[in-house]
């Protein structure tokens, strides 16, 4: 395994890491890649679908009310149930693409009362 992804691997919890094997495996035994490549592209799919895995940010987009609201937070656990308990209105987002998206390259984050 190649040390990077190896290091990256420790980072993740045992679901992801579930994920990742999966992915790993599908591309090793289903598109013919080699075993190191095929768990270096599954490492690239696993953060680029959750990118907190390097910064240990979690971004929620939550549709309500006909808008939407972002909770950023460094609670993987709680994220993960607010998205799964939604009505399929929640979904994760990197941080970059709301700051970038949806504030003009720069946004305020406020404290929650």
């Amino acid at each position: 395994m190649d040390p990077l992804v190896s290091d990256l691997l420790e980072l993740l919890d045992r679901d992801l890491r579930e994920d990742f094997e999966e992915r790993a495996a599908i591309a090793e035994f289903e598109a013919g890649y080699p075993r190191e490549h095929a768990e270096c592209l599954a490492m690239l799919d696993v953060i680029s679908r959750y990118p907190f895995v390097l910064d240990g940010v979690t971004v929620v987009e939550v549709a309500a009310d006909g808008g939407r609201q972002w909770l950023v937070t460094t609670d993987w656990s709680g994220a993960r149930r607010l998205r799964s308990e939604g009505d399929g209105a929640a979904r994760f987002v990197a941080l970059a693409e709301v700051v970038d998206g949806q504030f003009g390259g720069a946004a305020v984050l406020a404290e929650l009362t």
